[in-house]
């Protein structure tokens, strides 16, 4: 793979020792925390939103464990300097949870998030 990116080829090359940021565990922890960003800027324009909809749906995986899915529609209304609205955009965004929702306990929770 260095061979064909020089960025990863400066990253491999780096003296022992070094941090290099390329272990899964790594990896996984920094996408971990740009979702969680991610989620949270979504989840406060739908916050700020003055309507929005959710659209939930639950499906079945191999392993016959149910796995939630929703989709949220809102509005985000541009003002001017003034405070008069000027453009209306309408969002929509989608989150698949990776993680099982089982009970009912951990699907309530699921929902409070969004509150």
């Amino acid at each position: 793979m260095a061979a064909f990116d020089p960025i990863m080829a400066d990253v491999l090359t780096k003296p022992k020792n070094t941090i290099k940021y390329v272990s899964p565990l790594i990896q996984n922890e920094l996408i971990e925390v740009l979702a969680n960003q991610l989620e949270r800027i979504i989840v406060d324009e739908i916050n700020s939103a003055p309507f929005f909809s959710i659209i939930t749906d639950t499906t079945q995986d191999v392993s016959k464990v149910d796995q939630l899915s929703q989709v949220f529609r809102y509005a985000k209304v541009a003002v001017n300097e003034n405070g008069c609205p000027t453009a209306i955009e309408i969002c929509e965004s989608f989150f698949g949870d990776s993680m099982p929702i089982q009970t009912k306990v951990q699907l309530e929770f699921h929902i409070r998030l969004w509150k």
